[in-house]
């Protein structure tokens, strides 16, 4: 069932929304209503950042001697990320960063002069497939007794843009791979592993300790036309066995949302069912769920706001 509504009805019902077309359709289901709103207007830019971030240490371990130990093993630095959401818009490029670095610290030993240094190296792959490589390392050396302070990282830190190119177009930018795309744009999460473990390697020292940091960064960057695309809600979902309806919007960080919900649109009244719902600080949507909602209910209706 489909209704067109009027330009004039709809604006005072979205206060929060600038619509930009004159009409709009109303989709029914039952028991809850999905607003789906039909407009025009210019690209503007977003990007959604997912920072994963790695330690680990040998604490408990110190390292004296001479030797090489494994700080970090091969597989440690993996990381998880959720796929880019198309209902924000249309994914333009995306962006892989990496940084990984440590610190070692004691002394050397009074017997002699020694070094220590860390290494690493290795691929980065997909979901197991390989793209490409990195490494890096670093250390010192010293005199008998002297104090060992030192560090080792990626370098340089790994930065890759990837390009998104449409059907039919050739390849712009870095190497360009679909198979990539379609894994960090699919329905499912996939993860980003580095094979290489750190080693540390030592010689005359005492008493050293030895830590390592990395951290993944996965940004995406799409475009969403303005004006709606920058609040509007996403899904819209009614339980009736457990008498919920789970609500999820796109929404900015740092803002917060009203949530309102009617019975019966042709009174005019909206009922405020949850006000100051913060945004979601690590993703562009937000979510709420209303409860004791009854699964006889006929039909109902919800808005979400932007609050001041």
């Amino acid at each position: 069932m489909y209704l067109k509504i009027d330009r004039g009805w709809l604006s005072g019902c979205f206060d929060a929304i600038r619509i930009v077309r004159s009409d709009a359709n109303l989709i029914m289901k039952p028991h809850y209503l999905i607003l789906a709103l039909a407009f025009t207007g210019v690209a503007a830019a977003e990007t959604v950042a997912q920072p994963v971030t790695l330690q680990t240490s040998n604490a408990g371990n110190l390292y004296n001697g001479s030797g090489a130990e494994s700080l970090a093993d091969r597989g440690f630095f993996t990381a998880t990320f959720r796929p880019f959401n198309k209902a924000l818009g249309s994914l333009k490029t995306f962006n892989l960063k990496c940084e990984i670095a440590g610190e070692l610290a004691g002394s050397f030993s009074s017997a002699g002069g020694g070094n220590a240094s860390g290494q690493m190296g290795g691929t980065f792959s997909i979901n197991g497939m390989t793209f490409d490589g990195a490494g890096g390392g670093g250390g010192t050396s010293g005199d008998a007794g002297d104090p060992l302070a030192a560090s080792f990282a990626m370098t340089p830190a790994y930065n890759r843009d990837f390009f998104v190119v449409p059907a039919g177009q050739p390849p712009v930018g870095q190497p360009y791979n679909p198979i990539i795309v379609d894994m960090i744009s699919g329905e499912d999460s996939y993860s980003i592993s580095y094979d290489s473990g750190v080693s540390v390697n030592f010689n005359n020292v005492e008493n050293v300790s030895a830590n390592v940091t990395g951290t993944f960064t996965m940004t995406y960057n799409y475009e969403t036309p303005q004006g709606l695309e920058a609040l509007r809600i996403i899904t819209l979902v009614h339980n009736g066995e457990q008498e919920t309806v789970s609500i999820e919007w796109t929404s900015a960080a740092g803002k917060t949302y009203a949530i309102d919900a009617s019975d019966d649109l042709s009174t005019g009244g909206w009922d405020a069912i949850k006000t100051g719902v913060a945004a979601s600080e690590d993703w562009p949507t937000t979510s709420f769920m209303e409860v004791n909602v009854p699964a006889t209910i006929s039909r109902r209706f919800y808005r979400v706001r932007e609050e001041n």
